[in-house]
């Protein structure tokens, strides 16, 4: 009897024994850390945002599509029974200062005629833009809308009031409005029965210069509110204010009255004067011929057109010895411009030297000769 209780006992504890390691073993399994994961993990990093590109221009195509005249359900003179006229030989590539003119003049001929001008996008010449083609968009060519540099009823915007003549019109909405089958190519946009008119250039071998209004016009002597181009003279007006101290004399509070502005001519003016061509009026001292000239020339060309930085600082220093000044120098590298600012810094430029109390120039137009001009 004995014999079976201690048995019984030691079975007993055998059993607990037995469940408290199972319990144990259960705890450490749950309690064992994770596996341990070898592979590396990659997590992507940003990169910022690059700015310096060729702008979109998105909010402005969306204001130049919502145009009120961009509607085919308006009564004449607009809308899908309206008269239209596109330049397709309106110039393109180069600078701002030569399309613009041309611009003005095309859109007041649709003006005349009677018909929605059609502006286009400004297109430069690739080498010309400040941006590389490695930062083009899907390498596209880049384009400015007209509203980027003007604003006004040439591009869009409304007439006087009493003024019947119909608003100008995009591209876009122009192929619209007319389809390719109705639009007809002519010679004159006056009187033309046609409701949409393209004006197309001639062959280059019949006219080299076959705009509408071309460089022999302009050469001759028969002859802004810009919202983007305001934002960027406002933004940069401070550095034209008046620094030091107070001057002894009374001063206009408008920077633009103490201004002298300087076009310091670059481009393609250093191949110009290499070659001025002499059936462009031009009296190049001796020795040279079109599309040629002699080292002495040239030196002499550079002289008047193509002064240095300092060789200004040093004229505008002579000219105004005697009126008391402090010197305030700032240049179109000082200007601090957005995406769409830089695209029209020419334009910026422009306005700035149009506000000053003094502009000069490389050169000027002399009155006596068509296409001719005089050293100042």
């Amino acid at each position: 009897m004995q014999l079976l209780t201690n048995r019984r006992r030691l079975f007993q504890l055998l059993l607990g024994f037995l469940g408290a390691f199972t319990f144990l073993t259960f705890l450490t399994y749950r309690r064992a850390p994770p596996p341990v994961h070898t592979e590396k993990i990659i997590v992507p990093v940003s990169q910022p945002e690059d700015h310096d590109v060729p702008p979109s221009y998105t909010k402005l195509r969306e204001y130049e599509k919502g145009l009120p005249q961009h509607d085919l359900e308006l009564p004449l003179p607009e809308g899908k029974k309206g008269r239209y006229v596109v330049f397709r030989n309106q110039i393109a590539m180069l600078g701002w200062n030569n399309c613009l003119n041309e611009v003005l003049m095309n859109s007041y001929l649709a003006y005349k005629s009677q018909r929605s001008y059609v502006f286009q996008d400004y297109v430069w010449k690739p080498e010309y833009y400040p941006w590389s083609r490695e930062k083009w968009y899907k390498n596209e060519h880049p384009r400015t809308p007209l509203n980027a540099l003007i604003s006004g009823p040439t591009a869009g915007g409304p007439w006087d009031p009493t003024d019947p003549a119909p608003r100008s019109v995009s591209e876009e909405y122009y192929f619209q409005v007319c389809p390719e089958h109705d639009a007809e190519s002519s010679t004159r946009a006056t009187d033309a029965p046609e409701r949409c008119i393209e004006i197309h250039p001639a062959d280059r071998s019949e006219d080299n210069f076959p705009q509408t209004f071309d460089l022999f016009l302009w050469g001759s002597y028969r002859i802004l509110s810009i919202p983007v181009v305001n934002a960027a003279v406002d933004r940069n007006e401070y550095l034209f204010l008046p620094k030091g101290p107070r001057p002894a004399f009374a001063a206009s509070r408008n920077p633009y009255d103490r201004m002298l502005a300087i076009h310091l001519r670059r481009g393609t003016i250093k191949r110009h004067a290499k070659a001025l061509r002499m059936e462009l009026d031009f009296i190049p001292p001796p020795g040279g011929e079109p599309g040629k000239n002699t080292p002495e020339n040239e030196a002499k060309y550079f002289e008047h057109c193509l002064p240095t930085f300092e060789d200004y600082i040093a004229e505008g220093v002579k000219k105004g010895e005697k009126v008391p000044r402090v010197l305030d120098i700032r240049d179109t590298l000082d200007l601090t411009l957005d995406q769409e600012q830089k695209e029209v810094g020419m334009a910026v430029d422009m306005d700035i030297a149009r506000r000053a109390a003094v502009f000069i120039g490389n050169g000027v137009v002399d009155g006596k000769e068509p296409v001719g001009t005089r050293f100042y």
